[in-house]
């Protein structure tokens, strides 16, 4: 799961006790990883590979599979709205820039209002460091994303 929350499952579904669900569990655990599911099925080869030779079978299976799979990183994000004077404008949208907001619209006006989306982590940080960039005339506004 996401942040520090856990929900841990495992099953050895028919095996011998311990010789499959525990052993993909170390794995997935070592992997620091989030959101996932292994399902491993074996089709032959049980009481020829002996216990031992179970673990190891679904413990590699596990690695196969992890060594594979596709990595992103979950970035939860807020909507910002940022009303500014066109002289912060250039600064102000390089900030932005440098904290890989998406920029969702920009008006022009008698002032600019730039809407973007900002990683959460990032919102504090970037609200102070557009007062000290404005010295105050500029100001932000969130919106949680749903």
């Amino acid at each position: 799961g996401y942040g520090s929350s856990t929900i841990a499952g495992m099953s050895d579904d028919g095996e011998p006790a311990g010789s499959a669900g525990r052993p993909m569990m170390a794995v997935l655990r070592g992997a620091d990883l989030g959101d996932v599911t292994v399902v491993v099925t074996r089709y032959v080869g049980g009481t020829l590979l002996g216990i031992g030779g179970l673990v190891r079978a679904y413990s590699d299976a596990t690695r196969t599979v992890l060594e594979i799979v596709p990595r992103t990183r979950r970035v939860i994000y807020q909507r910002i709205t940022v009303h500014l004077q066109y002289s912060d404008y250039t600064t102000i949208r390089r900030l932005l820039e440098a904290h890989a907001a998406m920029i969702v619209e920009e008006v022009f006006a008698v002032d600019v209002v730039i809407t973007a989306d900002l990683a959460t982590d990032h919102v504090a940080i970037v609200n102070h460091q557009i007062g000290e960039i404005s010295a105050g005339r500029a100001q932000l506004e969130t919106a949680t994303m749903v």
